[in-house]
């Protein structure tokens, strides 16, 4: 029988802010992210760490996308890299800014190209802290072997994982929940399938469903804002697997909650401000 995610869970999970903390210690998240392409991608990932709950979050995007940026919102703290997409010369620099963070989320409109993967897998391989791989990043695993990777979350959608697993995606639950926890375990990540029934896997093969939210979620961006929301849980001391399954609920909990206001016809934004409301009632 497969576990689904509940309200009790994440209430429980989630973590609790101590009346005596000072800045940064609430969540430090890191975005890396963008491209001559897209430039949105790493703002809204950077809208779920902030409406998620983090204390300081960082965007580090091409230098292509530093004005849009940095002009978006006063509360994040943009750095450029060098070019109009990552590579090479991007890898140390990010590396350098990545020793304070509680987590990178790495991938949102970071674009197709082989210099970028191989750039990818270098920081992975330079980094300490836990990651989160989205989008095209999430392709960086495939040969990579020279980190540890259970402090790495992935959340792909079908074909990414499809291809990731060079498998066809199958149409049963029970098949794509075993397709999940393979990928989980072979590679030692953690794992959240994007999907109308999200599916979840730690590293170790626990895993469980996510059946809530609705398919106004299909707006472009909506997983953006998801991993950013991960990510921010996970620099608050979340384990990936908690992380992943505390985002994936309250991401789809708030589009029911707008829903109800709006219909279908809500966009990615509205889902990263709407966040703090909807975490706000569930906990309270």
């Amino acid at each position: 029988m497969l576990t689904e995610i509940k309200k009790s869970d994440v209430r429980n999970l989630y973590p609790k802010r101590d009346s005596d903390t000072h800045k940064g210690m609430n969540g430090r998240t890191m975005i890396i992210g963008g491209s001559l392409d897209y430039y949105g991608a790493p703002i809204l990932a950077g809208m779920g760490a902030l409406f998620g709950g983090s204390d300081l979050v960082h965007l580090c995007v091409p230098e292509c996308n530093f004005s849009v940026s940095r002009t978006y919102y006063p509360d994040f703290i943009v750095k450029p890299f060098p070019g109009e997409y990552l590579d090479a010369r991007g890898v140390d620099p990010i590396a350098l800014i990545s020793e304070n963070q509680g987590c990178l989320v790495i991938g949102p409109g970071i674009g197709e190209r082989q210099e970028t993967i191989e750039a990818i897998q270098a920081i992975i391989k330079k980094v300490k802290c836990p990651i989160v791989l989205d989008a095209q990043a999430i392709y960086a695993l495939s040969s990579d072997k020279t980190r540890n990777n259970s402090s790495i979350l992935i959340t792909p959608h079908a074909q990414e994982l499809s291809n990731l697993c060079n498998k066809r995606f199958p149409s049963l639950l029970i098949e794509k929940v075993e397709m999940v926890k393979k990928c989980a375990t072979d590679l030692n990540v953690n794992v959240l399938l994007k999907n109308p029934i999200d599916i979840l896997s730690s590293n170790k093969g626990e895993c469980c469903i996510n059946q809530m939210g609705n398919s106004g979620m299909t707006s472009g961006g909506t997983g953006d804002v998801l991993s950013g929301l991960a990510g921010s849980l996970i620099a608050r001391g979340l384990s990936p697997y908690n992380a992943a399954k505390i985002a994936a609920f309250i991401l789809c909990l708030a589009a029911d909650d707008l829903k109800t206001k709006k219909g279908f016809n809500f966009t990615a934004t509205d889902l990263a401000l709407q966040l703090p409301y909807t975490i706000n009632t569930l906990l309270n």
